[in-house]
């Protein structure tokens, strides 16, 4: 937190969210393939990157987490 308080101070930063949703070990072979493989393939489709909203990389943080369904 401390980190963010410093980053803030010295101006603006920008958080970029990022979400992963695999499927658990234990699902069915129908599901493993619609999870890991048709949710990859749309978010690569539909992926807006730092690039895109042209953000400086020295303000840039990437804060992410994983779903596992």
């Amino acid at each position: 937190m401390q980190f963010l308080q410093k980053a803030m101070e010295r101006g603006v930063l920008y958080l970029l969210m990022e979400a992963e949703v695999v499927a658990e070990l234990k699902s069915s072979l129908l599901k493993k393939i619609i999870v890991n493989y048709v949710y990859s393939f749309l978010k690569k489709i539909f992926k807006q990157d730092e690039d895109i909203m042209a953000i400086p990389r020295n303000r840039l943080m990437r804060v992410g987490i994983t779903y596992e369904i």
